[in-house]
């Protein structure tokens, strides 16, 4: 995937990973894929990257995940949800607001069945911050789903905030719901 996204072919990027790992030890080779040895090298590498190029990495990500799994072409509810989490991550990452809601709700439902509630707060917290991304009854049904995640990991003061907001939206729209 990443070989796609950087417009690599696959044995060029591998013949660049294993380099990397033999020069550098900061990749190994963990059965058909490579990992970083410690996640705070990943951390300190991704610092390190202007974020306009971030931004770039994380839609290019996005892209080249979208056309393998050929996701575009299908109905959101129906992609598994590993691959609607990282679709949604990496568009919203990579400044794509409107492509990532396309897969918002079945990212959700995949990590709250899957009791990643901390994960769901935080992709809903990504979206949230969007730009005009979300606005009215939608913004106030995500934070009420949110809410509802809070609630369940304990983190009861953000919630009564996350209800608060959404009660204000939803006085101002007038919806009943």
């Amino acid at each position: 995937l990443v070989a796609e996204a950087a417009g690599l072919g696959a044995l060029p990027a591998l013949r660049r990973c294993g380099r990397i790992e033999r020069r550098h030890r900061l990749i190994h080779t963990a059965g058909r894929r490579f990992l970083f040895d410690h996640h705070q090298v990943q951390e300190v590498l991704y610092a390190g990257i202007s974020p306009q190029l971030r931004e770039r990495y994380h839609r290019a990500l996005a892209e080249a995940l979208e056309a393998r799994e050929g996701a575009d072409d299908q109905e959101p509810r129906r992609l598994e949800g590993a691959v609607a989490v990282p679709l949604c991550e990496h568009f919203l990452r990579g400044g794509c607001g409107a492509r990532a809601l396309r897969y918002l709700d079945s990212a959700l439902d995949h990590l709250e069945a899957s009791h990643f509630h901390a994960a769901a707060v935080d992709l809903a917290d990504r979206a949230l911050a969007a730009e005009r991304l979300l606005g009215g009854e939608k913004r106030a049904n995500l934070l009420v789903r949110k809410a509802k995640r809070l609630g369940l990991l304990g983190r009861r003061p953000e919630e009564r905030v996350v209800l608060e907001e959404a009660l204000i939206l939803a006085e101002r729209t007038g919806g009943p719901r």
